[in-house]
């Protein structure tokens, strides 16, 4: 995935030379419906608006519940400073989750210090256990990922995935398990 990442650099690169110096907003109309989408979900999520962020700052961690969809963008400014995030999507049929470590902590930088980063198939696997669903399984990715990802249903299956999509939870299926005994679960995890 290297070798993509370098041609979208050289792509972006190129779209800096050729065309945003010169006029920054010559190509507004291919991001201006996205930018209203992201400022529109960051004024909801700033007024409380169908999501609820519960912090636990000694393991970098919070969980978000929704009920409604989230921008990647919004959903890490609702986190703020943590670099562990549970998304919890409710509705009807039940509760969805998506855990993820940020894409921040997989760079090695001295200006940011998340906690380090344990591998998700020991929590999957226990989770599994746990999970009354046996229609679907708890999945994780590679720890090495740039954003490593732990869910329920459908795994991830591109190593960028996670760091540019917007979490589409509402198309998984929903897990057996209370959102009480996943944070639980999930926190035990992170503190070994």
């Amino acid at each position: 995935h290297l070798a993509n990442m370098a041609d979208a650099y050289q792509h972006c690169f190129s779209l800096l030379e050729e065309t945003l110096l010169d006029d920054p907003f010559a190509i507004q109309g291919e991001w201006a419906d996205r930018h209203r989408q992201v400022v529109a979900d960051i004024q909801k999520i700033d007024a409380g608006e169908g999501i609820n962020v519960t912090r636990f700052p000694e393991e970098d961690l919070a969980i978000v519940e929704t009920d409604r969809e989230v921008t990647v963008i919004g959903l890490r400014h609702a986190v703020d400073d943590l670099y562990r995030m549970l998304l919890a999507y409710s509705d009807d049929d039940g509760t969805r989750y998506r855990f993820c470590y940020r894409a921040e902590s997989w760079f090695d930088v001295v200006s940011i210090a998340p906690q380090p980063r344990k591998q998700l198939d020991g929590l999957a696997a226990r989770l599994n256990k746990l999970e009354k669903n046996k229609q679907h399984k708890w999945w994780s990715t590679a720890i090495d990922w740039v954003v490593p990802e732990l869910g329920f249903g459908t795994p991830t299956t591109d190593s960028l995935q996670a760091s540019s999509a917007d979490p589409a939870l509402q198309k998984d299926p929903p897990s057996s398990i209370p959102l009480e005994t996943v944070v639980e679960e999930l926190r035990r995890h992170l503190t070994r």
